[in-house]
């Protein structure tokens, strides 16, 4: 079944998808990853895609609106992992850890990114993604007070944006472990602290 969407953003909930759906997805998301290793993401074309991927065009929008709809929902699967991952007795803002590891596992293609509209676009996804695991776990430790974590939330993120930008382009020899709990000690001390 498929979610009331927001506005025309991100549905609420991802709609189910078949095992044949899923490998074609995988398919075409494993190909815009191997042309933006080898071109700009600006200008690679959808039908470059569908031919990487040995999928036919209608295929391709079947799926996806367009190459910027690829890219977007190709992250989804992080803000699933991230959730999951996240147990209810978890430290605060354990979601760091996975996020930096997945990061660090694919440091070439977001180096592939840098500067174009591909890069805007997975930023603008991540952003959401950190977002909705920082409103999550304020929420869960807020004990049932009514309160508007908005600001908090917005330093948070910003906060871990920052780090993982740094980290990325000059802290390359600290783990995603050691990351993750810097992240931590800082937004721990100044958010819930």
């Amino acid at each position: 079944m498929i979610a009331e969407c927001n506005h025309g953003r991100t549905p609420l909930t991802a709609p189910k998808i078949d095992r044949r759906s899923a490998r074609t997805r995988q398919k075409l998301e494993q190909a815009c990853r191997r042309l933006v290793a080898r071109k700009p993401y600006d200008a690679i074309q959808v039908e470059e895609i569908c031919a990487e991927a040995g999928v036919a065009r209608s295929t391709f929008y079947a799926h996806y609106a367009g190459k910027d709809d690829l890219k977007r929902r190709g992250l989804d699967h992080l803000g699933r992992e991230l959730a999951a991952a996240v147990s209810a007795n978890a430290p605060p803002f354990a979601f760091a850890k996975p996020l930096f590891e997945h990061a660090r596992a694919h440091r070439e293609h977001i180096g592939a990114l840098a500067g174009g509209r591909g890069d805007e676009v997975a930023r603008t996804r991540l952003r959401e993604i950190i977002t909705a695991s920082v409103r999550r776990d304020l929420g869960a430790r807020s004990r049932g007070t009514r309160g508007d974590f908005a600001p908090q939330v917005a330093v948070a993120v910003s906060a871990f944006i920052g780090l993982l930008d740094w980290w990325l382009e000059e802290g390359h020899d600290r783990s995603a472990e050691e990351m993750a709990a810097l992240f931590q000690k800082t937004a721990t001390s100044g958010l819930i602290g």
